[in-house]
């Protein structure tokens, strides 16, 4: 819809003439009301709507918006956009909450303001919106609206030679005046007062509660959300009310019912862990405040050493295939939030605040959130099919991951379109290669494992799972040669001798090297492996190949592993070499 009721961009009016008939039914009615909440988003409109206000839009609504929904998705609601709206900011006084166009959104407010859930949930919006730090507060209204001068400042010179004129022939607007007045008019006289002006516009139509919302403080100190110490002392502060709080994210108010449906608040509560907290004040004529919502994060926020990327679906099964995915873990020791951060390289997306990892906890984004099960967020872009760089960035634009990932030869070829996922060897090696293929493996089996812990066992369970004690040295239980670890590795029974061997040298026809070769199961978990070389079998002569010595892997079914090849050359002037495998299990 554009601009009023009837003029049909695209689809037909059917829907949108349901909604004003919707509308126009006693919306204090339950079920009334919740045929039109299903129909049209009322957070994101009363969202609209506040901002319009604020702006004091006087170009609006007679024209000058649109308005859409998804038509083919079951779920679609309508949802309103502003447009061409160049008249705001001009009248610190401006009121248009009179103002009720029939079938257009002030008309729908007016008709949804008639129920006392729709009045109690715009409230909840304005103060979120024009509290706290929110974005319609006067402090940060002024720091967005410079940011935006920052861009335009110098094209604004340009602006008044072309068209500062246009209205003053011979007494053009220049920047250095009338520009730069308005500036400060705005930043020291609209933007400060604006806030609490609005505000007082919307209780005067009944819009916004009388009674107080409260506030919160963190170990006395005011505080409304962010990352706080195991046992903090939340406070919840009123203007005398009695309080309502919940930690889960409910609503302390029983919607409809406007019943109690918190609790009490009457003493400082410590958190253990993180709470997302919800609180009302409740007047002694049983009005409701505003919502005052927090999250408060004991843990810490997302960064290099407790994030990483742990799983990729890059080429489930060829070109432009829906069910790639990524997979992010905490491998830290304490709850993250990701909130803030951001990918800004291989795909596009920026987490929303709340967005919880406890230790050891992943998260699956995908490319089409509904093809991959455990996915919680859809990404924009798609992840390169031939390889990619993918650059994770924390909140505050530190990097928390860079690295590239392939589809050479040298990358597991099981991945490349073959419905197998890479997955990280080990979450708990911090000096990991993500870049090389050797950090990488098949995963086990087919459509990856995003969500849940890859199959396998770390070393500690796996000598209990064959009845074997604590790790001694170079324990060969069962004589064969292979030490334990060894037989861990390569996936060998480490009580059944098998006289198999883990590891290989083959000379190249050439001449020029060796190629060295050895399994690594599939059910070895966090276990560093690396080629080290030497010449002289000295303690201190021995050291890693180069990374890119590593030819690739092969999947070895029957022996349920990866046969690993390394070539090897020697150093110039070199001539011997000695080749060993060290073996480095990660707890």
């Amino acid at each position: 819809m554009k601009h009023d009721g009837g003029n049909v961009v695209q689809g037909t009016r059917s829907n949108y003439s349901r909604l004003i008939r919707d509308l126009d039914k006693n919306l204090q009615n339950q079920v009334n009301y919740k045929t039109v909440a299903a129909a049209i988003d009322l957070r994101d409109f009363a969202r609209y709507m506040i901002v319009n206000y604020f702006a004091g839009n006087d170009d609006w609504d007679r024209h000058n918006w649109y308005a859409s929904f998804k038509h083919v998705e079951p779920t679609g609601k309508w949802r309103f956009h502003s447009w061409d709206a160049e008249h705001v900011l001009k009248d610190l006084a401006r009121d248009s909450t009179s103002t009720q166009n029939p079938g257009k959104p002030t008309g729908f407010q007016h008709r949804l303001a008639t129920s006392p859930d729709y009045r109690l949930l715009f409230a909840d919006e304005v103060h979120r919106l024009m509290a706290n730090g929110g974005p319609l507060t006067p402090e940060n209204s002024v720091a967005q609206y410079n940011r935006r001068i920052a861009i335009i400042d110098r094209a604004i010179r340009a602006e008044s030679a072309r068209w500062g004129d246009n209205k003053r022939p011979g007494n053009p607007y220049l920047r250095g005046e009338e520009w730069l007045d308005e500036l400060e008019n705005l930043r020291t006289q609209y933007f400060p007062n604006r806030t609490s002006r609005v505000i007082d516009q919307f209780r005067a139509r009944g819009w916004y509660p009388e009674t107080e919302p409260p506030s919160f403080a963190i170990d006395g100190l005011a505080m409304h959300g962010g990352f706080v110490s195991a046992g903090a002392q939340l406070s919840i502060q009123g203007a005398g009310d009695p309080l309502y709080f919940t930690t889960d994210g409910s609503d302390p108010r029983e919607a409809w019912t406007s019943e109690v449906a918190g609790s009490t608040y009457s003493a400082p509560q410590a958190l253990s862990a993180s709470a997302h907290v919800k609180a009302r004040a409740r007047s002694s004529g049983g009005e409701w405040s505003a919502l005052s919502e927090a999250l408060f994060v004991v843990g810490e926020p997302a960064a290099p050493g407790n994030t990483i990327i742990s799983e990729i679906m890059f080429n489930p099964d060829g070109p432009d295939s829906e069910g790639e995915f990524l997979e992010l873990t905490n491998t830290g020791s304490f709850t993250i939030d990701l909130g803030g951060a951001r990918f800004t390289r291989g795909i596009d997306i920026i987490f929303d605040p709340g967005t919880l990892l406890d230790p050891g906890e992943s998260l699956v984004i995908a490319r089409v959130r509904n093809s991959v099960a455990a996915a919680k967020a859809a990404y924009s872009g798609a992840l390169d099919n031939g390889g990619d760089r993918l650059t994770l960035k924390a909140a505050d634009g530190s990097i928390i991951v860079d690295f590239a990932y392939g589809d050479d030869a040298d990358w597991p070829d099981m991945t490349d379109g073959g419905g197998y996922s890479l997955e990280l060897v080990s979450l708990n090696d911090p000096s990991a290669d993500l870049g090389s293929p050797l950090s990488w493996r098949a995963s086990h089996d087919a459509g990856g494992s995003p969500g849940s812990a890859p199959a396998g066992l770390r070393y500690a369970e796996w000598r209990a799972s064959h009845g074997l004690g604590a790790s001694i040295g170079g324990d060969d239980h069962d004589g064969d040669g292979l030490s334990d670890i060894e037989e861990f590795a390569s996936g060998t029974d480490p009580v059944a001798p098998d006289g198999r061997g883990t590891f290989g040298v083959t000379r190249l026809g050439d001449g020029s090297g060796i190629v060295v070769s050895m399994l690594r199961s599939w059910d070895a978990l966090d276990l560093s492996l690396q080629i080290e070389v030497s010449d002289s079998l000295s303690t201190n002569s021995w050291h890693p190949v180069d990374p890119a010595s590593f030819v690739g892997s092969t999947r070895v079914p029957e022996s349920r592993a990866d046969l690993l090849e390394f070539r090897v050359t020697p150093a110039p002037g070199s001539a011997r070499q000695f080749v060993r495998t060290r073996y480095t299990v990660l707890q």
